[in-house]
């Protein structure tokens, strides 16, 4: 769908596969440990919720090297990876939008970004209960919050003056 510029159904896959996500976690008897979720590595501060190629999630699932245990698949990355395609797929839809109306679909573009910051603020408090739910330091949620925050309002403002 991505390819094809369908943004929307595109938006409706990675939402419905973090639902799938969300409902496997949910639905493993012994419930998620904190291996599950992810560690407190000092690269993870800086928040990737709108950098989904960070880390190589696709090789990651493709090809698991169970040797490499700080390698393997974790909520952590997989949450921020989710959101991070469909807030890049609502941009790309934006800016799309916006050079086809050359400042005609401000109305439009604005109430996407809108539905963005908002879709942006939401993941964020819920994602900083997870990291506080599994007892990441103060330090490292501070970080996580504020980096996540700089990049979400970076990108809204990006392209504003077309």
């Amino acid at each position: 769908f991505e390819q094809a510029h369908v943004y929307e159904e595109a938006i409706r896959e990675y939402y419905e596969l973090e639902v799938i996500y969300t409902d496997t976690l949910e639905a493993k008897s012994d419930g998620p440990s904190l291996d599950d979720f992810g560690d407190q590595a000092a690269r993870d501060e800086v928040a990737s919720i709108l950098h989904p190629l960070r880390k190589n999630l696709r090789q990651m699932c493709k090809h698991p090297d169970p040797s490499k245990k700080t390698e393997s698949l974790k909520e952590f990355d997989v949450r921020q990876y989710l959101f991070a395609k469909r807030a890049l797929l609502m941009l790309k839809e934006i800016w799309e939008e916006e050079e086809a109306m050359k400042g005609d679909g401000k109305v439009a573009t604005n109430q996407k970004r809108y539905e963005l910051a908002k879709l942006g603020q939401q993941f964020i408090s819920s994602f900083t209960r997870k990291l506080q739910k599994h007892k990441y330091s103060p330090d490292f949620v501070d970080k996580w919050v504020f980096t996540a925050c700089m990049q979400l309002a970076a990108v809204l403002t990006m392209r504003s003056i077309v």
